[in-house]
C-alpha cells in the first residue's frame, strides 16, 4: 500500500494532485513499481514547481517487508509560460496587451491580496493630494479664519466643531496611509 500525501512542498492535496491510499503490486524480486497519481493541471496559472509526498505504507499480502528510504519526493514541473500562460505569439508585445498578462497572472496568484495592494497603492496620492491639502486648505483658510475675524460675543463653537471634523479626517487618513 503507498500512501500519497501533502508535504512542506507546497503542493496541495485536492487542489494540485490527487492525494489518498494506493494499492500498488511489486513483481516477484522487484524493487520498484509504477503507478498513476492524478496531477491537476491548472489552466492560465503560473506557478513555482511545488512537490508532494509518496510513501510505502504497509505491506498488504506477500513475502515482503519495509525498508528504506520508504518515501519519495515527487516534483511537478510546470510548463506554463509566465506570465499567465501567455501565448507564443503575443511574447513579443508590448504596451497595454501585454500588461494584461501581468495583471491576471498577479491577480490568479495572489487573489484578494492584490485588490487590498492595489487599493492601497491607490489611496497614497488621494492621501497626499486630496485629503493632506484639501484638508488643511480648509482647516487654514475656513475654519481659523473665520474664529479669528468674528465679532466678540458671536457664536463661534461651528468652527471649532468644523476644526475637529477636519483634523479626525486628517488623522483617518493618515492611518490609512500608513496601514
Amino acid at each position: 500500500e503507498v500512501i500519497v500525501e501533502e508535504c512542506v512542498g507546497g503542493a496541495k492535496a485536492g487542489a494540485d494532485f490527487e492525494a489518498g491510499t494506493y494499492k500498488v503490486h511489486f513483481g516477484k524480486g522487484k524493487e520498484y513499481a509504477v503507478f498513476s497519481v492524478r496531477v491537476k493541471y491548472h489552466e492560465d496559472l503560473w506557478q513555482n514547481a511545488v512537490w508532494f509526498k509518496v510513501r510505502l505504507g504497509k505491506i498488504l499480502q506477500g513475502e515482503a517487508m519495509l525498508a528504506t528510504p520508504d518515501e519519495a519526493t515527487v516534483l511537478i514541473l510546470d510548463e506554463d509560460r509566465w506570465p499567465a500562460n501567455i501565448p507564443e505569439c503575443k511574447r513579443g508585445g508590448w504596451g497595454i496587451s501585454l500588461m494584461r498578462y501581468f495583471i491576471r497572472a498577479d491577480r490568479l496568484r495572489r487573489g484578494k491580496l492584490w485588490t487590498k495592494t492595489m487599493i492601497a497603492m491607490c489611496w497614497l496620492p488621494v492621501h497626499s493630494v486630496l485629503v493632506s491639502t484639501l484638508v488643511q486648505k480648509v482647516l487654514v483658510d475656513h475654519a481659523v479664519n473665520q474664529v479669528l475675524v468674528a465679532t466678540p460675543g458671536e457664536n463661534v463653537d461651528w468652527f471649532y466643531w468644523e476644526c475637529l471634523v477636519l483634523a479626525g479626517v486628517q488623522f483617518v487618513s493618515l492611518g490609512l496611509n500608513r496601514w
